[in-house]
């Protein structure tokens, strides 16, 4: 594929439905998804809350369709694995560092988010805890949602670099 401006924002690019959800549903996507789960950690009183709770439940239903989605390629058109793999190698890629995903390292919404999330300037440190928990479940999640939808072979066979993203997210 040609040059990508990001994850969700290469979908412009795509050159059919598959490559689309590949990046869209599965991480983009995902990743937001992550982030209304776990709303909770943001939310500062009950009516927040249902508001990410709600957002959660509809960003579910797009994920979920991107997964199911990516498993009938999977069995349908085994001949097309690698080209989907190259999809998910570049999704990866920005996952964490992406300027794409709110969550994602040293963007230009870290220090404010970890500002929001800890409670205030003062809590800073809590909050950059609570948003590299954040970036480890957003990685964890995808796994699961490649894994289920047919390609995780990819995080047992070494093409994944999942795993150093994984170690560069501070504990």
């Amino acid at each position: 594929t040609g040059g990508t401006a990001g994850v969700v924002g290469s979908i412009d690019l795509a050159r059919d439905f598959t490559e689309m959800s590949s990046r869209l549903h599965i991480s983009g996507e995902g990743a937001v998804l992550t982030i209304f789960r776990m709303g909770e950690l943001m939310a500062y009183n009950d009516a927040e809350k249902a508001i990410y709770r709600l957002c959660a439940q509809d960003e579910a239903r797009h994920v979920a369709f991107g997964v199911m989605h990516m498993r009938y390629m999977s069995e349908a058109a085994p001949e097309r694995r690698d080209e989907i793999d190259s999809y998910l190698d570049e999704a990866e890629r920005q996952i964490l560092a992406g300027s794409q995903n709110p969550a994602g390292q040293a963007t230009p919404s870290s220090d404010a988010l970890a500002v929001l999330l800890g409670g205030g300037r003062d809590q800073y440190d809590e909050g950059m805890k609570k948003l590299q928990a954040i970036r480890r479940r957003q990685i964890q999640e995808y796994v699961k949602r490649v894994r289920s939808a047919g390609f995780g072979e990819r995080f047992d066979n070494g093409r994944s670099r999942i795993q150093d993203l994984m170690a560069s997210t501070v504990a």
